[in-house]
Formats: C-alpha cells, structure tokens, sequence
C-alpha cells in the first residue's frame, strides 16, 4: 500500500491511532520516503550519492486535509515545511513500483503524526522473502531461490 494510504487512513481508529506506530519499509536502492522522513527529522547522513534534497512547503488545501488526519482537529501543524529527497535513479530490482520522490503532504503527514512513524530499508532479497513468508510460499525452495537469485 502507498504511502499516502497508510498514513491517512490508519490514523482513522478511534482511541488507538495515536497509540500504534505505523512501520515504513522500502528497499535500500528505492528508499525517498525513508530519507525524506530523516531529512526533515535532521538527519542527511545516510544520503545516496546523487541524491537531492529540497524544502517543500506543503499548500494550505494539503495542509488542512494533513491536519484532520495525522493529528486532532483542533491542533495545527505549525510547519508546513518538509525536506523531499529525490533519487537520482532507482537501484531496487522493483524500480517500476518505485518513485524517485515521495509526497510532501505524505512526509509531513508522517512526521507530525500522533502514533509516530517509523522508516527502515532493508535488502531486496529480504523484501522478497519476507513477501514469500507472507505469502505462505517459502516451502517452495525452488520458487524462492529463482526470485531472490
């Protein structure tokens, strides 16, 4: 699922949104939404070669709509401001799923969010057997050997 559902739409649980942090996983070599959230948090050390990094502010029409859904109505978000990355080319083997940059309404959604928002990489080959373990396929030593090979 997209970034944008994620954020928007688990914030929707009564009483418990604000309680359950919501976990972003992208692979290393596709990972804009990962080092834009550390970007706006402070932190470029991780940055790809080729990378740039870029203030964005998101629009009022966004940031109302940001407001009502990562946090309580009657709060604000005071900064409107976000630092998107944008890849210089994607090096994940599923670079037609990838986005070279992600959405500026979803990364400060991510980071003003109640519950908190937690981004980690990980491998290709772990993001393809992990999808297998979810897909009850592991027992198929072949399959999975062919995907991640």
């Amino acid at each position: 699922m997209g970034g944008r559902y994620a954020v928007s739409h688990c914030t929707n649980i009564p009483d418990i949104s604000s309680l359950v942090p919501i976990i972003g996983v992208e692979t290393h070599g596709s990972a804009c939404f990962y080092h834009s959230v550390q970007a706006t948090r402070g932190d470029e050390s991780q940055l790809p070669p080729g990378t740039t990094v870029k203030d964005v502010t998101v629009p009022d029409a966004l940031q109302a709509y940001s407001v009502k859904r990562s946090t309580r109505q009657d709060e604000a978000i005071e900064d409107r401001t976000v630092r998107v990355a944008h890849l210089a080319s994607l090096s994940s083997r599923a670079t037609s799923l990838g986005a070279s940059s992600p959405s500026a309404n979803v990364v400060q959604m991510a980071v003003h969010r109640k519950g908190g928002v937690r981004c980690l990489t990980v491998s290709d080959e772990r993001a393809m057997e992990v999808a297998l373990l979810f897909a009850g396929t592991r027992h198929h030593g072949c399959l999975h050997k062919n995907l991640i090979a």
